[in-house]
């Protein structure tokens, strides 16, 4: 941008200035500014440059040759600028000064970029002659700017010829050393023409010795291409004692490609263990829905005498104890895998706390226990963690302390702790069972470890319960630690994250010290579709549904379901997702391609991760794991079909849900 003034004489003396409008784009100033302070334009010059402005401007009125002038100005809004001051004057017939015209070129951005050109080549300058690389600069027209005396000795290069700077001439000379003069020349051809590109290679040369070429570009501050940098480092050695160690390098493939295949085999087997992990899951939850769930009709039954009811709770309790046990070890294995999936959500720690004590209450009284919920009047109303497994790890602590403990109490202490300025729930299950010996303290964390064989032996159990427990907790981002003594009883403190800011809880608040949940056993209106291929489980769905005053017809696979749904009216469709011929998934999917809308909810035995996920992304609206107690397929009926409360029955909390 030029900024163009015009000084006008009388007599000698400077009488009027003319500003062009051009003054706001270079100094910022508007030209009424310039005119109405007549000393503007020496005040806007950068103070170290005012003699220097003054000493031109007193040039151009004496009638002395004027150069040009590079300086600084400080322009309205504070920023500096380099300007270039050219003076022009006018004359009469007798050589008179009638005026002269000044032109203020804003030349910052040329400046800087010499500025930083220079920095750059004083830069390399110093750097190459301290480098062990041998460094040359071409610029843009193929002058060398820049030579180390390593690249000189390196390519055993004259002086004179250095001297000359002519790129041209040095790559002749360079190439008569080479073992392949053509590629060389090739590549520095196209670096030449490709300015932005880097390269990297290796020179052999016919003396026996071998240099590393890098080559890249140099740039100035606006990316604007001012030549190219080479730097040839002598890497003889290097090469020598490469080739000495390529033997090495065989074996050491050779090696890494065993541990490959060891690590793929592994891969395969740890693969194997977790699909054989899923098919026992399968195969023993789907007959062990057929225990549980004929052993609860059993126990509704109203005409049995006392020693039946008692064999059926021993088939109850067995199915639950089998199903703890195969959720142990599947919780186990997706624990050791990573598979296992943390979902943190907002939840009621009063109505968790309720849940826990009505499902453990019932074994406390069997043993003839006293057992205690105790809250602190600080404990918040919300808690943000993954419920289910809070709630896992306190059924098995509690489970635990009720087994090992023959008299006496069970306590569950609950209180807020603040640990470094963040809030954490801590629960203490306080027992006065058998206790732990110092030196089995650690050992019982182990996997597949009792505190001795004898325990295991009177007890029962897999030694999963507390590995996964204090697992659980750690993934949660708690701790679990124990103190205890042999023959006195033992605390298991369980302390988590409470996850939100703390709001006091109304400590009375669901605090109904009933021990059992009194729910309406409905009767239901409508028909229902059970695609199921297991016979047992056919029966059991049929014996179920139709105690609820539900129509119910049976698909015997994904097929048969499919067929039925499109010729007939279904209010719910309950599907099994492992069928022959044609599976849940592949069914669901059909069923929604073909337009039918019908609630679908899967029922399987597949419970690894990703499998609820699997299911409604198939085209399921919901998902219940085998084996499912009575209360929670009432929970899903109850969601898609309508209902009439019929009569009151009391339930307890079922296990068999995890």
């Amino acid at each position: 941008t030029d900024y163009i003034y015009t000084v006008r004489f009388a007599n000698g003396c400077p009488v009027e200035t003319i500003h062009s409008a051009a003054s706001v784009a270079v100094s910022g100033y508007t030209p009424e500014e310039l005119i109405a302070d007549q000393y503007l334009w020496i005040k806007m010059v950068y103070p170290a440059d005012c003699d220097m402005v003054c000493e031109q401007a007193s040039q151009c009125i004496s009638g002395r040759d004027v150069a040009p002038l590079e300086h600084r100005i400080i322009r309205k809004d504070g920023t500096m600028r380099w300007v270039k001051s050219t003076l022009v004057r006018h004359f009469d017939l007798q050589g008179k000064l009638l005026s002269y015209d000044g032109l203020l070129r804003d030349i910052t951005e040329r400046k800087q970029a010499e500025e930083d050109l220079l920095f750059k080549t004083t830069l390399l300058e110093a750097q190459s002659e301290e480098s062990i690389d041998g460094i040359m600069g071409v610029d843009d027209c193929g002058t060398i700017i820049l030579s180390n005396k390593h690249f000189g000795n390196m390519w055993n290069i004259p002086q004179p010829l250095l001297d000359t700077k002519d790129d041209e001439k040095l790559l002749q000379y360079v190439l008569e050393q080479l073992k392949d003069s053509d590629e060389f020349i090739k590549k520095v051809k196209y670096l030449y023409l490709n300015k932005d590109e880097k390269s990297r290679d290796e020179i052999p040369l016919k003396d026996g010795r071998v240099f590393d070429r890098y080559s890249s570009p140099m740039t100035d501050s606006n990316g604007m291409y001012r030549g190219r940098i080479w730097y040839f480092r002598d890497i003889t050695e290097r090469k020598q004692r490469e080739n000495k160690l390529l033997e090495t390098n065989r074996y050491l493939e050779e090696a890494t490609a065993r541990a490959n295949d060891m690590t793929a085999r592994a891969e395969m087997a740890d693969m194997a263990k977790s699909q054989f992990l899923a098919n026992m899951s399968h195969e023993i939850r789907t007959p062990m829905n057929a225990i549980i769930g004929f052993s609860d009709l059993l126990a509704e039954e109203e005409n049995l005498t006392d020693k039946q009811k008692k064999d059926v709770n021993i088939i109850k309790e067995s199915g639950n104890n089998l199903l703890r046990l195969i959720n142990d070890i599947l919780d186990f294995s997706k624990i050791e895998a990573s598979h296992l999936d943390i979902e943190i959500t907002d939840c009621s720690l009063a109505e968790m706390l309720n849940s826990i004590r009505s499902l453990m209450r019932p074994k406390v009284v069997e043993k003839g226990l006293e057992f205690e919920v105790v809250k602190s009047n600080d404990l918040p109303a919300q808690i943000h963690t993954d419920q289910t497994r809070l709630r896992q790890c306190l059924i098995n602590l509690i489970g635990n302390a009720i087994k090992f403990t023959e008299k006496g109490h069970v306590y569950v202490n609950v209180c807020l702790n603040e640990i470094e300025n963040k809030s954490y729930i801590r629960f203490d299950i306080e027992d006065t069972g058998i206790g732990i010996a110092p030196d089995k303290q650690g050992k019982i964390f182990e996997p597949f470890e009792q505190a001795d064989g004898s325990t295991t032996r009177k007890y029962g159990g897999t030694g999963l319960g507390l590995t996964i427990t204090k697992q659980l907790t750690e993934l949660l981002g708690g701790q679990l630690t124990l103190t205890s003594q042999e023959g006195k009883g033992s605390v298991f403190s369980l302390v988590i994250p409470a996850g939100q800011p703390v709001l006091n809880a109304d400590n009375n608040t669901g605090q109904s010290d009933s021990r059992h949940d009194i729910i309406e056993e409905p009767k239901f209106s409508g028909h229902v579709l059970v695609a199921e291929d297991v016979k047992t489980n056919q029966m059991l769905m049929r014996s179920l549904l139709e105690k609820m005053g539900i129509d119910v017809t049976i698909a015997e696979d994904g097929n048969e379901a499919l067929w039925k749904v499109l010729t007939g009216e279904f209010d719910l469709i309950l599907m099994d997702i492992m069928m022959p011929n044609m599976n849940g998934y592949e069914a669901a999917k059909e069923m929604r391609k073909k337009g039918i809308m019908t609630p679908i909810v899967a029922l399987t035995a597949k419970t690894m991760a990703g499998d609820e996920k699997e299911c409604i992304d198939a085209g399921c609206d919901d998902y219940l794991a085998k084996p499912f107690s009575k209360k929670a397929l009432l929970e899903k009926i109850s969601k898609y079909l309508i209902s009439e409360p019929q009569a009151s029955i009391e339930t307890v909390d079922s296990p068999n849900l995890k």
